[in-house]
């Protein structure tokens, strides 16, 4: 089976705890900053709908949802005088967009988890966000919190990784288990209802102030 392990970092000799911590100092920002983005645009779209019901399918969020089962897409949103409830509707909307096993393209599905393994060395941490947004894995990348561990069979490595660095990693993925990595690890994900609601506490006092008229 060919293997393609992409966005994996590396760090060694890490406490997993403090790791956690600071992945979530990085990527949290970026998921609140576009969670009010999207909260505002589709709070815009009630308003000027002038009283008239309103879906997701009716937004720019508008996602590809697998046809069996619930369609989130069709659920109404908010009427103008509850605006302010959009901030748990939207964290919603994203969770059940994350949980979809398949592209979505929509710019509500910016949900993540984060899988942390045991490295090839002891005390070492092997980490990926899973996530549609790619602003997660490049923001961890600019910060170098750790270094690149990914690997893959299906074409040549990249010129400036070593033979014995390849091999390293080729050892690894190969000799994973076939479980799913939150079994193999430790895993988060983005914040709750609750906590970007505490998070977002100015763009609630927005959606509280838009006009309804």
């Amino acid at each position: 089976m060919s293997i393609k392990q992409y966005n994996w970092i590396l760090v060694k000799n890490a406490n997993p705890f403090e790791i956690m911590e600071k992945i979530k100092k990085i990527i949290e920002p970026i998921f609140f900053e576009c969670m009010s983005k999207n909260i505002m645009t589709a709070a815009q779209v009630v308003i000027d709908a002038r009283g008239e019901q309103v879906t997701w399918n009716d937004t720019s969020f508008a996602a590809m949802e697998p046809r069996e089962g619930f369609q989130y897409s069709k659920k109404a949103l908010p009427a103008k005088d509850r605006l302010h409830r959009l901030v748990g509707e939207m964290v919603r909307f994203t969770d059940h967009l994350h949980k979809i096993n398949s592209v979505t393209f929509s710019p509500a599905d910016i949900g993540y988890t984060v899988c942390m393994l045991p490295g090839s060395d002891a005390g070492d941490v092997v980490f990926r966000v899973f996530s549609e947004l790619r602003e997660y894995n490049d923001a961890l990348k600019t910060i170098g919190l750790g270094e690149d561990f990914s690997y893959w069979d299906n074409v040549d490595k990249d010129d400036h990784v070593s033979d014995e660095e390849w091999e390293n990693r080729k050892n690894y993925w190969e000799s994973m288990p076939r479980k799913a990595f939150s079994d193999m690890g430790l895993s988060f994900s983005h914040p709750t209802v609750v906590e970007t609601q505490m998070a977002l506490n100015d763009t609630w006092a927005k959606l509280h102030k838009m006009p309804v008229q």
